[in-house]
C-alpha cells in the first residue's frame, strides 16, 4: 500500500523520472494509501459502508475513483467487442458482475442501458472490489482477532444489510464550520453520495450575485477599478523578464498603451464571463429543481427520467463541463497563475520573435531553493490549467486537493494569490455542479450516450448561450488600447480615488473628477461593446442600476456663539430671535432714516442656521426609527467588526483593515452558518428562515486582513442584500 495521499497524482509528478519507472497500482487503488486511512474517518467511513450495502451500490463510484489513470491512459482496461456486464440488484455470486452479448441480452434486456458496463470497466470494478473487499476482511480479523474466523461471518438468514450509517465527520470543525473540501474527500470513502441539487442551486445563486455586484463595483467605484487593474499588472507575464533577463518589446517600444489595454481588458471581460456563465447555469439549475420536486414521488430506478427531467439534467453536467473548461484552458488563466507574486520567479517569458508581443509563453526555471509545498501547489495548478489533465481530474477533485494541502500544510496557502484563489472559486463550484450530476445515479450512466445523439444541439445551446462572451474574446488590443487611453493619458495622478483620506473640499474635488473620468471611459467601453455584441441582456441589467456619486463639497456651517441676552431670555442653545422680526417690532422706537436690514453674511448664517436644524431634526427621526427596529445583539469582537464594516463616514481616516478571522467570528455571531468553499469562496447562510438569499463573500489570501476597498465593497453588498447599517448591530449584554 502506498504511503501518501492522492499517489496517482504523486505519480504523474514524478512521470519523466526514468531511473524509477511507474507502478500501475498506484493508479488502480488511489484511495488505498497508509496516510488517509490512517485517520479515524476515512477508514471507519470506508468499513461502515461497505459493510451494510451491497457491492452494486459502489460499482460506479468504484471505476469512477481511476478516472485519473484510465483518461490520462496510464491504465487500459481489457476490451470485449460486443459484450457488456450488470451489476445492479446483482447480489449471488453467480449473478454479480454477469456478462451479456449485446445481441443476445437474455433476462438483461430488462435492464436499462444505462446500467449496462463495457466488459473491461466491469472487469476493472471486479478487480477494485476482489482487493478492497480482501483488505477489510483481514483488517476485521485482526481487530476481532480473539474470536474464530468461522464465527465472524453471519449465515443468510442473520445477514443484516442496511443498517445505520456512520454519521461522524471531520469536515465541521469546532467553531461549528463546514469546509466542503473535506466533506467530498470523505464522500470518497463511503462510496455513495446524495444528490443535493437545492445546495447547488444555493452555491451558484450567491456566485452570481456575487459576479453581478463584483462587475456593477467596477462601473460605480473607480478606486475598485483601479485596484482590480493593478492586481492583474502584478499577474502579468509581460512584467515578466524572458530568459535573457530583458524587459517585455511592449515597455522597450514604448507601448504601455497596448498592455494596459490588455489589463483593463482581461478584468472587464472576467467580470462579464462570470456575469453570463453563473446566469445561465442558475437558470438551468432552477429548471432541473423543479423537474426534481414535480417527480420527486414518480422517480424508478427501474424507469428512464422523464423526457425533459433528463434533458435538464444532462444539460446542468454539460455546460458545467464546458464553462470550467472554457476557463481552465483559456491562456489568460495560464498567464495569471504562473505570473503570480508567489510563483512568478520560478517561470521566464519566451518570445518566439522579439518583434512579436502578442504570442507570449512561459517556461519554468529550476528553483533556487528546494520547498515540496510550492511544488505540490504548483503542480496542482498545472493540472487545472492543462487541457488533457484538467479533463482527466476535474470530476474527480483537482480542486479540493488545494484544499486538502493547504489543511494538511498551511504554509501551501502563501503561494496561491488572492486573484488566483478567486479563479479557483469559479472553477470549483462549476466542478461542484458535475459533481452533484454524476451522484444522481443510475440515470448519469446515460450521459455518454446521450452526448452521443445529442452533440450538436449541445454544443449550438452553449455556443448561443454564450455568444456575447466568445465575441468579448474577439476584442483584440487595439480596441482595449484605445479605451485604456482615455484614463492613462491623463496626468499622473488624476485617476486617485481618496475614499480614506477626511473629506474636505480638495479630496471631494479629486473623487468628482476620477468618477467623471471613470464615467467616460465606461461610457465608450459600453457602447463600443454592444455595437460588436459583446453585451448580453444579463451584463446590461447590471449596468442600468441606479449609479452612485460624490455630492459636490459643502463647507461645514460655523456655530456662532449666544449672545447673553439670548441666553437669559430663551436658554442656552435656543436658537435666536429672527433679527429682520426685531427690527420690524422696534421700528417706531429707532431714528428715521436707521437701516433696518442686517448685513447679507448674517442673513446667510441665520439660513444656514434653519436648514442646519431641519437637516438634525430629519437625522433625530431617523434614529428614532433604527431604534425601533429589530438589532441584532453580538459580542464587543464582532460589534467591533461590523462597525468598521459599515463606517462612519465622517471618520474614514481612522478606519483600518479587518483582519478575515475577525470578519468570521463576526458573521457566525449574527447568525449565519459557514460553508468553506473552493479557493477563497465562503458561503454564508442566514439562519432566519425568511431570509432565503444566502451570500458568498472572498477570503483575502496572502494578506489575511481585507483591505479598505474590499471592505467596502462588502459593505454595500450586504446593505443591499439585508439592508444592514451602522446601527443594525448592538452590544449583547
Amino acid at each position: 500500500m502506498p504511503a501518501s495521499h492522492r499517489p496517482d497524482i504523486e505519480l504523474w509528478k514524478n512521470r519523466f523520472d526514468l531511473d524509477h519507472p511507474p507502478d500501475m497500482d498506484l493508479f488502480k487503488f488511489p484511495l488505498m494509501n497508509i496516510e488517509d486511512l490512517s485517520k479515524t474517518e476515512p477508514f471507519l467511513l470506508l468499513l461502515n459502508s461497505r459493510a451494510r450495502l451491497e457491492p452494486c451500490n459502489f460499482a460506479y463510484s468504484d471505476l469512477l475513483s481511476t478516472s485519473f489513470g484510465l483518461k490520462a491512459d496510464y491504465i487500459v482496461p481489457d476490451y470485449l467487442e460486443g459484450h457488456f456486464m450488470i451489476f445492479r440488484d446483482r447480489s449471488t455470486p453467480e449473478t454479480y458482475g454477469q456478462l451479456y452479448r449485446i445481441d443476445e441480452p437474455g433476462d438483461a434486456a430488462e435492464d436499462p442501458t444505462r446500467c449496462w458496463f463495457a466488459a473491461g470497466e466491469g472487469l476493472w470494478i471486479m478487480k477494485i472490489q476482489d482487493r478492497l473487499y480482501k483488505f477489510l476482511v483481514k483488517c476485521c480479523e485482526k481487530i476481532l482477532h480473539d474470536i474464530a474466523p468461522e464465527l465472524l461471518v453471519p449465515s443468510d438468514d442473520e445477514l443484516e444489510l442496511n443498517g445505520p450509517s456512520l454519521t461522524m465527520s471531520s469536515s465541521v470543525n469546532s467553531e461549528g464550520i463546514k469546509n466542503l473540501a473535506i466533506a467530498s474527500f470523505e464522500e470518497l470513502y463511503k462510496g455513495t453520495a446524495r444528490t443535493d441539487f437545492d445546495h447547488v442551486a444555493s452555491i451558484v445563486k450567491a456566485m452570481q450575485a456575487s459576479a453581478e455586484d463584483h462587475l456593477w463595483s467596477l462601473r460605480e467605484n473607480p478606486g475598485y477599478l483601479s485596484m482590480h487593474v493593478k492586481t492583474a499588472k502584478d499577474h502579468s507575464i509581460e512584467c515578466m523578464p524572458d530568459l535573457e533577463g530583458q524587459r517585455h518589446p511592449l515597455f522597450v517600444q514604448n507601448k504601455q498603451d497596448i498592455f494596459w489595454g490588455r489589463m483593463f481588458g482581461q478584468v472587464i471581460s472576467n467580470a462579464m464571463r462570470d456575469v453570463d456563465l453563473f446566469g445561465v447555469l442558475n437558470d438551468k439549475i432552477i429548471f432541473l429543481s423543479r423537474f426534481m420536486k414535480w417527480y420527486e414521488d414518480a422517480i424508478d430506478v427501474d424507469q428512464d427520467l422523464p423526457q425533459l427531467f433528463g434533458k435538464a439534467l444532462f444539460q446542468v453536467q454539460y455546460f458545467a463541463i464546458c464553462g470550467s473548461g472554457f476557463i481552465a484552458h483559456d491562456l489568460q488563466f495560464q498567464k495569471t497563475v504562473f505570473g503570480s507574486p508567489p510563483l512568478r520567479m520560478n517561470y521566464r517569458r519566451v518570445v518566439p520573435d522579439p518583434e512579436e508581443y502578442v504570442k507570449v509563453h512561459i517556461q519554468p526555471q529550476i528553483p533556487e531553493h528546494a520547498d515540496k509545498v510550492r511544488d505540490d501547489v504548483e503542480h496542482i495548478l498545472e493540472i487545472m490549467s492543462d487541457e488533457k489533465m484538467h479533463f482527466c481530474l476535474a470530476n474527480t477533485g483537482i480542486v479540493d486537493e488545494l484544499e486538502l494541502l493547504a489543511q494538511r500544510q498551511p504554509a501551501a496557502k502563501a503561494f496561491v494569490s488572492a486573484s488566483v484563489a478567486e479563479q479557483i472559486s469559479v472553477l470549483g463550484t462549476l466542478y461542484e455542479c458535475t459533481k452533484h450530476c454524476q451522484h444522481f445515479q443510475p440515470w448519469i450512466i446515460g450521459y455518454e450516450q446521450y452526448l452521443l445523439h445529442h452533440a450538436g444541439e449541445l454544443k449550438d445551446s452553449f455556443d448561443r448561450e454564450f455568444k456575447h462572451v466568445q465575441n468579448i474574446g474577439k476584442l483584440d488590443d487595439q480596441f482595449w488600447s484605445y479605451l485604456a487611453k482615455i484614463i492613462m493619458d491623463r496626468p499622473s495622478g488624476s485617476f486617485e480615488y481618496p475614499t480614506r483620506e477626511q473629506r474636505d473640499k480638495n479630496s471631494v474635488e479629486i473623487m468628482r473628477k476620477t468618477e467623471d473620468i471613470a464615467d467616460e471611459f465606461w461610457t465608450e467601453t459600453i457602447k463600443y461593446m454592444r455595437r460588436l455584441a459583446a453585451v448580453s441582456p444579463r451584463v446590461d441589467k447590471v449596468l442600468a442600476r441606479d449609479l452612485k456619486r460624490t455630492e459636490p463639497w459643502i463647507a461645514p456651517i460655523i456655530t456662532l456663539p449666544q449672545s447673553d441676552s439670548s441666553e437669559k431670555g430663551e436658554g442656552k442653545g435656543k436658537a435666536k430671535e429672527n433679527p429682520k422680526a426685531k427690527a420690524k417690532g422696534k421700528g417706531k422706537a429707532k431714528a428715521k432714516g436707521e437701516d433696518a436690514v442686517l448685513p447679507s453674511f448674517d442673513q446667510l448664517i441665520l439660513e444656514a442656521r434653519a436648514e442646519n436644524e431641519a437637516i438634525l431634526q430629519k437625522q433625530k427621526k431617523s434614529q428614532e426609527e433604527q431604534i425601533d427596529r429589530v438589532k441584532i445583539t453580538v459580542d464587543k469582537r464582532a460589534l467591533k467588526v461590523f462597525h468598521a464594516t459599515f463606517y462612519d463616514e465622517n471618520e474614514l481616516y481612522q478606519q483600518g483593515d479587518v483582519a478575515w478571522k475577525d470578519f468570521i467570528h463576526a458573521m457566525k455571531a449574527a447568525g449565519f452558518s459557514i460553508e468553506k468553499l473552493f479557493g477563497s469562496a465562503w458561503h454564508f447562510k442566514p439562519s432566519d428562515p425568511k431570509t432565503k438569499e444566502t451570500i458568498i463573500l472572498h477570503e483575502p489570501f496572502m494578506a489575511g486582513k481585507l483591505s479598505f476597498a474590499v471592505l467596502q465593497h462588502y459593505r454595500r453588498r450586504l446593505s443591499r442584500i439585508y439592508g444592514w447599517d451602522r446601527n443594525t448591530f448592538a452590544l449583547a449584554t
